[in-house]
Formats: structure tokens, sequence, C-alpha cells
């Protein structure tokens, strides 16, 4: 496929500015930017005695391993009862296949490239590479790509980068992951973007590759082809944007654009630290020139542009003049492509701050990988757009009491991962999300998303979804995250219409009434001459509210339950027994 050869893929990775061709022969050539992994071609296959039952002859690839694990964990203890092929003969051509009937398929299989520290891949540092490959199942409700697996991840490739110490006297891995990303014809099945560090000695040392089979899979397979390590900074080049470059993006004084053209944008770590959760490095955005009081900075994402981090990076707006502890308000409008890494494990959105979906995508590399939304901070999908994410299920959304989820006129959000929610900072007691749901908006949860509120107050917190014209689907949830939800649907007005419980009573007077907003109802009860005979003024919440009001002094007989909300009134009338 064209996007082998080095071009990003068109749906689910930085998208070229042209259309991509796909040609079955490109997987057979590698373009001069690509890295050279053990290939799968004929040539380069192997029949060796079974590790385990020299009885048994393995038909691989040199360089390549296939097995699966006692534990489900591609580190974990080999299992010696399965000896699995990686081709087989099609006539006279050795056709790269993975064959589930080879395995135990209640367990995940693992395609492992046999590098070692002699034959890890050197990786120019301050760059970007690409990882693409596209297995064809033969069926491909055959293979589990969800993440309801370790880590996150049930088919998809794990990449280790070896690198430095904090001390540069010994070396650590880097982890890396990315799942199937939805695509097949237009772009590879399996991809991933691997931001380098500044560190001289960047070296591609694990390349993973993990397919979960479903229920009834052993008689399927997945075809192989041989992935591809790009180079982007050779292929097509890599823009490292730092704070000392970013006036080049900018369009005004309070405005950033990064413009699609091919090129890759790599967001630097700056801090003189060495990279860790401990140590995160932030680029800050400021107005050209900075001001003295809090401003809203918006950074926009082009529809073929591209954003990576390096790991422990973060974007930010910066502080005011002046002052250092306090600071703009960022709007992040995405049209383009963000790339989270595996390290990359939590972007903030603070009070203020905005990020707008407007028709690009969020590519979640890792199960830690994550947006929080912090009080006062917004999640906006623009206009007729759909914002899938967490596709596949990997990463989580942090979404904290006072956040706003503000879905368009004809969009969707689809969350497809955990969302963890719970209340802001300093809160004492239980409290609750809130989202409106105007005409033509709608919100869903996909197969793998999940709500998680247990480090929430006595684990109470639930999500309020008020519907004024658009919907809700909590289809796919489970029945315990459906309880986490209330969903509200609003009148037209600022009241409903009143519902007795019943038209006759004792001493309590019962009704349903459904209102708009927070509000104060005035509460009178009438007899059949026109005069209160009481009055009282209730608390109501948006959405149906149940009254009760108690009457144990009425005299037997007719009255009018006359209620006013705001300008407006409702009245009943009900029989005192």
């Amino acid at each position: 496929m064209t996007a082998l050869m080095g071009l990003p893929t068109n749906q689910h990775r930085m998208k070229p500015s042209y259309p991509v061709l796909l040609s079955v022969a490109s997987f057979f050539s590698l373009p001069s930017a690509a890295q050279q992994l053990p290939t799968m071609y004929a040539q380069d296959t192997v029949s060796i005695p079974c590790p385990w039952d020299t009885a048994q002859t393995i038909h691989t690839y040199q360089g390549w391993e296939a097995y699966q694990t006692v534990n489900n964990e591609w580190d974990g203890p080999r299992d010696s009862t399965v000896c699995i092929d990686l081709f087989e003969m099609v006539g006279n051509f050795p056709y790269p296949r993975l064959r589930f009937d080879q395995c135990d398929i209640s367990r995940a299989v693992f395609v492992r490239a046999l590098l070692d520290s002699a034959s890890a891949i050197p990786l120019t540092s301050n760059n970007i590479y690409g990882l693409y490959t596209t297995p064809y199942p033969s069926d491909w409700s055959a293979i589990d790509t969800t993440a309801n697996c370790p880590n996150g991840l049930c088919t998809g490739v794990q990449v280790a980068v070896r690198v430095p110490d904090s001390l540069g006297t010994s070396q650590l891995l880097r982890w890396h992951q990315g799942g199937y990303t939805g695509s097949l014809f237009s772009g590879p099945a399996i991809d991933l973007c691997i931001p380098t560090e500044r560190m001289v000695g960047n070296a591609l040392r694990e390349v993973i590759y993990r397919y979960t089979p479903t229920v009834g899979a052993s008689a399927e397979h997945v075809d192989l082809y041989t992935p591809e390590i790009i180079d982007q900074m050779m292929n097509w080049g890599v823009q490292q944007i730092a704070e000392a470059t970013m006036p080049q993006f900018s369009q005004g004084q309070f405005d950033y654009t990064f413009w699609g053209g091919g090129q890759y944008n790599l967001v630097m770590y700056e801090d003189s630290t060495y990279p860790s959760a401990d140590h995160m490095s932030y680029l800050d955005v400021l107005p050209i020139p900075n001001v003295p009081a809090p401003s809203t900075i918006t950074v926009t994402l082009d529809q073929f542009a591209n954003i990576a981090f390096q790991p422990y990076t973060q974007l930010r707006a910066g502080t005011v003049l002046n002052n250092d502890s306090v600071f703009h308000n960022l709007v992040f409008v995405n049209q383009g492509e963000l790339c989270m890494s595996y390290n990359f494990i939590e972007v903030f959105w603070e009070e203020g701050s905005r990020y707008v979906h407007a028709g690009g995508e969020v590519h979640l590399d890792g199960a830690m990988s994550c947006f929080l939304f912090k009080p006062g901070s917004s999640l906006e999908v623009a206009a007729g757009e759909r914002f899938d994410y967490g596709f596949g299920g990997r990463g989580m959304i942090g979404l904290r009491e006072g956040c706003n989820i503000d879905i368009k006129p004809g969009a969707e959000l689809v969350f497809h991962n955990m969302v963890d929610m719970k209340e802001g900072p300093g809160a004492t007691t239980s409290g609750k999300l809130e989202t409106m749901l105007g005409i033509g908006s709608r919100l869903s949860f996909g197969p793998g998303a999940r709500l998680h509120n247990a480090n929430s107050i006595g684990s109470a917190l639930k999500w309020y979804v008020y519907l004024d014209g658009g919907t809700c689907d909590i289809s796919n949830l489970s029945v315990e995250d459906q309880q986490k939800i209330v969903l509200v649907q609003l009148p037209a007005r600022a009241a409903g219409d009143i519902e007795l419980q019943a038209s006759a009573v004792n001493d309590e007077l019962v009704f349903d009434l459904p209102v708009r907003e927070n509000v104060e109802a005035e509460v009178r009860v009438l007899d059949a001459a026109g005069r209160d005979v009481l009055f009282t003024v209730r608390a109501l919440l948006p959405g149906g509210n149940n009254v009760r009001v108690a009457i144990p002094g009425l005299r037997a007989g007719s009255y009018v339950l006359d209620v006013r909300v705001a300008d407006e009134r409702r009245t009943a009338r009900f029989i005192k027994a």
C-alpha cells in the first residue's frame, strides 16, 4: 500500500494533501527512507524444529517468531503445547499466514521481531517514525479489536524504543503501542507514530504484534505482510516545534495555525531535566506580544496538518506578562491529526480552555493516553462533526465536575473507552456532571465504553444528561454503568404539564412537574370559590420533579392546584376525600 511506502494514511494517521493510491505490489518494495525490519518474503522462509517439540517443524521467517504465553502477556512464560507457523504453502508460493487452528484461541498470539541489543535498529534523535502494516484476516470478526485485554490492547502492536537512562550509564525502554485503526483500504489497519527523544542512542528494540482470536475463530487465519518503519524526517520532513519556533505559525497576536503540507510537526521536550512523568516539559503558547491580562489564544490544526509530542511533553497556554501564576486561556481547534504516544500521559485542559473537535483525529496510542477536562474547561464538537474518542477502547478521558461538554447541532460525540468521572479539587460532598443536548446533538457510548466513578466522593457521582431536543444512547454500557447516567427530558417551555398521581387524595397531594432549569415554583391550592387555602414554595430541578404537599387540614370537596413557574402557570383539579 502507498501508506506503507511512507505516506501518512488518509484516515487515522497524519494525512497527505493528495489522494492515496493503493497497490499490492508496494508491499514488496522499500523506499529509501524505510528502516529495515526483518522481512517476510519468499527468500526469508525457513523451516526449523519447534523449540519445545523437536518432532514438529515450524515454517517461519528469519527474524520472526510466533508464540503464545500462559498468562497472555508478551513476555510471560511460553506455552510449550503450541507450535505456530508463520507461512503456509499456497500452490508453490509460501504465503505469510497465521493460522488459528494451530493456537489456543482463548489467548492472544504474539508475532515478534527477533531483535536483540546488537540488532536493534538505530533511530535518529528528535524525529518521528511511522510503523505501518496491514494484516488481512480471513474474517474480520475472527479477531478481537477491542481494548478489553492487557494494557488496553487486543489486536495491535507494541514497540519499545531503547534510550540512555538519566545518568547515561545504562539504558531503558520507552514503550509505545498502537491498535487496530478501523482502516483497511484507506491505509494500514495497524499503525503507530513513534516520536524519538533528544538523547543520542535511540534504537528500536522490540516490535511485537498481538492478535487475539474471537470465540469460534479456530478455522480462520490472518494473512501477514512485512511491517515497515518509516523515517518521516527523510521522507517528508519533521518540523521541530519549540517556543522559539512558534512565531512562524502566528496568524495574529492571539492566533496560531499549523498548516498541512506533508510535513510532520514534533513538539520538543525543552526542559533541562530528564523526561519522565515527574518532569514534564510544556510548550507555552503566548500572545505576540504578550499582554498582562488573561486572554484567549487559539491554536488551529489544519485539515492535513499533524502534531506529535515527544514523551512527557504537553501544550498549554502560557502565563500573562509579568505574572507567573496567572495563565492565558487556550482554544485548540483540531481539523487534523493529534498523535498521543504511550508515554504521553495526560493533556490537561485548564479552566477557560477549550478543545474544539472540527473534523480531525485524536490518536490514543496507550492505555494511559488521556484528555483531562478540569472544572471550567470545555470539550466541544463542531456542528455536523462526529468525534470518536478512544477508537478501539484505547486510552481514557477524565471529566471533572464543572467541565462543559458542548455538542453542537448535527454533531455526535462517541466514547469508546473509559470515562473517569469525579469532583473537582477541594470538593467535600458528592457532585454531578451535567451536559445539555440541544436539537440535533447526540451523545453515544460504543461497545468498549466504561464509566468509572470509584474515585468520586462515596463513589456516588452521576452524569446528568439533559435532553433538550438531542439524544443519548447508553445501550452499549453495562447495566451497572447505565445507572451512573441520569437522562433528563426537558420540556419545551419553562414548565411542562402537571400530572397528578391521583385525582382524589386524602392527606397528601402528589404531582409530577417537569421544568427546564433550576427554579422556585409557587404552589397554591384554591377552593371552589377561588380563595387561597394553601401556599408554599418548592425548589425544582431541571427535568421531572415529584412534588409532595401535605393537605391534612382541608375539608372534603373540590379544589384547584395552581403552580407558577417563572411567568408560566399550570393548573389541575383534584378532590379532597
